[in-house]
C-alpha cells in the first residue's frame, strides 16, 4: 500500500500542476488571440509562423518607439517655440501698453533708460525731455506724421539736457544721444 499510495498521491500532485500548466498556457493563448485580432491579423497556428510573425511585429514595434521619440520631440519643440513665442508677445503686449500711456512712440527702453539717467541726476523725466516729444506735425499734415517720425528717428531720440546740467560739461553740450 505504501508504494501504491505513494504513487497515487505523486500522480495526483502531477496531475494538478499540469491542470495549472495548462491553464496558464490556455490563458496565454486566448490572450494572444485577442492581440493579434486587435491587430487585425489572425493567431498563428505553428511555431514558424508565430516566430514570423513575432519577427513582424517586432519591427513594427521598433518603428513605432522611434515614431513616438520623435513626435516626443516634437512636442517639446513646440513647447520651448510656444514659450519663446509667449515672451516675445508679453514685451510686445508691455510696449504697446507703455506706447498706449505716452504721447510719442519712443520704445519703452529707452524712456527707461532716461528714467534712470534723471532718478541719477535728481531731475524730473520733463526736465530732460527727448527732442521727438517736442516734435509735432501740424493737424492739417497728419497724414505725414509717420513718415516724418521714421526720418527723425535718431535725432528724437536725442535727450535735450538743462543748461544748469551743462556747467560741469564742456561748453556746446546740449544734446546728448
Amino acid at each position: 500500500m505504501d508504494n501504491g499510495g505513494d504513487r497515487l498521491e505523486r500522480l495526483a500532485a502531477d496531475i494538478k500542476k499540469k491542470e495549472a500548466t495548462r491553464d496558464a498556457r490556455r490563458s496565454k493563448a486566448q490572450r494572444y488571440a485577442a492581440q493579434t485580432a486587435h491587430l487585425e491579423e489572425s493567431a498563428a497556428d505553428n511555431e514558424v509562423e508565430f516566430l514570423a510573425q513575432r519577427g513582424r511585429w517586432s519591427v513594427v514595434r521598433e518603428e513605432l518607439r522611434g515614431r513616438d521619440a520623435d513626435l516626443q520631440n516634437g512636442l517639446t519643440e513646440y513647447g520651448v517655440n510656444l514659450r519663446h513665442a509667449q515672451l516675445e508677445f508679453a514685451e510686445l503686449q508691455t510696449e504697446i501698453d507703455s506706447l498706449k500711456s505716452r504721447r510719442n512712440n519712443i520704445d519703452d527702453n529707452q524712456v527707461r533708460i532716461r528714467a534712470a539717467l534723471c532718478d541719477a541726476l535728481g531731475l524730473e523725466t520733463d526736465d530732460m525731455p527727448f527732442a521727438g516729444e517736442l516734435l509735432q506735425v501740424r493737424d492739417e499734415e497728419r497724414d505725414w506724421e509717420g513718415a516724418a517720425e521714421r526720418i527723425l528717428r535718431n535725432f528724437g531720440l536725442s535727450l535735450l539736457v538743462p543748461e544748469p546740467i551743462t556747467r560741469t560739461w564742456p561748453t556746446g553740450w546740449i544734446a546728448a544721444t
